[in-house]
């Protein structure tokens, strides 16, 4: 852009050393350096609001830039608050997978504690079965041999039933004259024998010669079966037999 003061102290200068001085020549050149320095502020006022425009421009897209930033980072931060979100639910369902686990695992031991404690029960169990059954042999073997005895020399029947896992004896007296009027029924329950039946019932007075070998409050409870089955023998004997 032309200087208009450079200009003007340039003409002003060749006016001063030049006598003769054309106006119309200094007129021309001032109306030059008017017009281009209009034309130099014209333009520059056009790229003024050019790059005022192009700066508007650029500032509402850097501002609709940033809102977009703006935007996707609170998109980010909901995202991010979801992970965590996320996270907890996950680090809660891990330990109470972590907690189920430890449960399982105590339940496993619990259950094999019963099962080593059920093992040693049945072990036992097995062992007094097979001592019952030893005992059971030799109390039957001796109720053989006392059915033997008592039929050929006291005229007694014994017959052995098991009813409901209950074993059973019916021991009848007199058979050869009486058949089956004179007879008591014992039940073995818990390794002792009890009275469940005396046929035909005694009268009371004669019960009371019983209570040496029978616990009547203890239901009927026989302390000694060879001393009860003498006892009630003896008593049909004195008592009933021929009445």
């Amino acid at each position: 852009m032309v200087n208009l003061v450079d200009f003007l102290e340039y003409d002003i200068h060749d006016v001063l050393q030049n006598s003769e001085n054309d106006d119309s020549v200094i007129l021309h050149k001032l109306s030059l350096a008017c017009s281009e320095f209009r034309s130099s502020i014209s333009v520059a006022i056009n790229n003024f609001f050019t790059r005022e425009k192009e700066f508007v421009e650029k500032s509402k897209s850097n501002s609709e830039t940033i809102s977009q930033i703006n935007n996707q980072i609170k998109n980010t931060e909901k995202e991010l608050d979801a992970v965590l979100l996320n996270q907890k639910v996950t680090d809660r369902e891990i330990s109470h997978i972590i907690k189920q686990q430890e449960n399982h695992q105590e339940s496993v031991k619990h259950i094999r504690e019963q099962r080593e404690t059920i093992s040693l029960e049945i072990v036992d169990l097995e062992h007094e079965l097979e001592k019952r059954k030893k005992e059971k042999k030799l109390d039957w073997d001796a109720i053989k041999r006392a059915c033997f005895i008592y039929k050929d020399k006291l005229d007694i029947r014994i017959k052995v039933d098991t009813v409901n896992d209950v074993e059973k004896v019916t021991v009848t007296f007199f058979v050869k004259e009486y058949h089956d009027q004179f007879y008591v029924v014992l039940a073995r329950e818990a390794n002792s024998w009890k009275v469940e039946k005396i046929e035909p019932d005694l009268k009371a007075k004669h019960r009371n010669d019983l209570n040496t070998v029978i616990e009547f409050s203890n239901d009927f409870r026989v302390k000694n079966i060879t001393s009860f089955l003498c006892r009630v023998r003896h008593i049909y004997l004195k008592h009933y037999c021929g009445k």
